[in-house]
């Protein structure tokens, strides 16, 4: 007998067709579930790890800066407090946020998927189908990842018709012989990719003036938002 593509073996007890070795290996799968992915402590604790490996990324300034995080902080906390603490967030498809949209732009913490997961479902199904076990986990994992992904727009801005980070900066700096102060100071002066999205009509837009130089960017950005989150 079969069920749930779990095949019979010898020696298990069934009843009238029915394998209670199966019914209680699902019931022990759905109970780990339950007592891993409805604890508080356990999304607590993988928020805090991933945060405070953040943190330490932007102190040694390897990946970007502690100004780039408190912006990206900043920017990340009005968003959440803007739609209701995270409310909003959750079974919504139709979010106009622009946090959101990039997000799903992005893939961070797989939001493009969810977002054509059951379509046809009305939002309190999606809310309580999708993050019945895991809704605590999930939410962790998106306040962490989007509060990266939202540190690495800032650490990018638009210099000399490209988009770079500081480092960028010091780099050319260095190979042309040029004042490193002077080149940071052009790099401040910048505007940030994180600004140059809107969103008009349900749809990210890009600002059609900074549209080419984020093309020849988005590949490494987009690789640097998944890995460092």
């Amino acid at each position: 007998m079969y069920m749930y593509d779990i095949r019979s073996k010898k020696g298990q007890y069934s009843t009238a067709g029915v394998s209670w070795d199966k019914i209680g290996k699902l019931a022990k799968d759905y109970s780990v579930a339950i007592n891993l992915g409805q604890s508080p402590k356990i999304a607590i604790v993988g928020l805090l790890t991933t945060l405070m490996g953040h943190l330490l990324n932007a102190m040694v300034g390897y990946r970007y800066s502690m100004g780039d995080l408190s912006t990206a902080t900043l920017e990340v906390v009005n968003r959440f407090m803007r739609n209701g603490f995270g409310i909003n967030y959750i079974g919504n498809k139709t979010s106009d946020d622009l946090m959101m949209k990039l997000a799903e732009h992005f893939n961070v913490a797989d939001q493009m998927g969810r977002k054509f997961e059951h379509t046809n479902r009305n939002r309190l199904l999606n809310a309580v189908g999708i993050n019945f076990i895991y809704g605590g986990l999930s939410m962790a994992d998106f306040i962490a990842k989007s509060s990266i992904m939202v540190t690495v727009l800032h650490s990018y801005r638009f210099v000399d018709g490209e988009f770079m980070t500081k480092s960028d900066m010091i780099i050319n700096a260095d190979r042309q012989g040029k004042d490193r102060k002077e080149a940071i100071n052009r790099w401040k002066k910048g505007d940030t990719m994180y600004s140059i999205f809107t969103v008009k009509d349900h749809k990210l837009k890009i600002d059609p003036k900074y549209e080419d130089a984020y093309k020849r960017a988005e590949n490494i950005v987009h690789s640097r938002i998944i890995k460092w989150g």
